[in-house]
């Protein structure tokens, strides 16, 4: 069977958070014999990157076995507060409806260190919100800052970002119930946590995922779709 002829001239524009308009050109001999285009627009993991796992490693032995802080890159709305300005140490803070537990995939890495929440969330932690965004899809990404008060990163998110109640506000909430602290956590979104502090790592467990890594959910450097209705205050209002 003969192939078909590589498309060039590919064309992607018109995007906005939940649609595009994507081109390009074929040999005119080509195009009666296709009968359907498939188009993959997952970026592609590398094998042989064990970058996560050396993370952790490099903590255990050069750094007393805590996780530092480290800059916050780029991502996200233009001219957060946060970007290039806040060190804190990155947490997921999703689960799954049906089991209440950590997804089995992660565009995170291969690796996962999981840590009790009360361990970071608690009454003696300010919460802070910090970013809301999506990066031309469907789904948002909300960016929260937990401080423990009085706290270098506490009184750098003071002057700068909104202060959320932590019993009570759409994202996520740390509440006492019959003397026990529990906690909820928005579902209709992607969360993601900053602590500001170094978290020891024998506070909670490390291990290897069991399902995929699902890189093109990555956040890094990743921008914020400027036409978005829903995370945008200033389009179609």
């Amino acid at each position: 069977m003969e192939l078909l002829s590589t498309p060039h001239s590919i064309e992607i524009n018109n995007i906005t958070c939940d649609s595009f308009r994507i081109s390009w050109a074929m040999e005119d001999s080509d195009l009666e014999r296709v009968t359907h285009y498939f188009i993959d627009l997952n970026k592609k993991e590398n094998k042989n990157s064990n970058h996560h796992k050396e993370y952790f490693q490099h903590a255990r032995t050069h750094c007393g076995n805590m996780l530092q802080p480290y800059l916050k890159d780029n991502s996200g709305s233009h001219g957060s507060p946060t970007s290039g300005m806040l060190h804190g140490v990155f947490f997921s803070c999703n689960t799954e409806f049906n089991t209440g537990q950590p997804p089995q995939d992660s565009p995170y890495g291969r690796w996962r260190f999981q840590i009790p929440a009360q361990r970071l969330f608690n009454p003696s932690t300010n919460l802070y919100f910090a970013d809301f965004y999506c990066m031309y899809t469907a789904y948002h990404y909300a960016i929260l800052v937990l401080a423990p008060k009085g706290s270098l990163g506490d009184r750098f998110c003071r002057d700068r970002l909104p202060l959320l109640d932590i019993a009570c506000n759409k994202f996520l909430t740390c509440s006492v119930e019959d003397g026990e602290l529990v906690f909820r956590h928005a579902q209709d979104l992607i969360l993601e946590i900053i602590y500001t502090e170094p978290v020891d790592l024998s506070l909670g467990t490390l291990g290897e995922i069991s399902g995929h890594q699902l890189m093109s959910l990555s956040t890094a450097d990743a921008k914020k779709d400027p036409s978005c209705k829903t995370c945008n205050i200033s389009v179609g209002r």
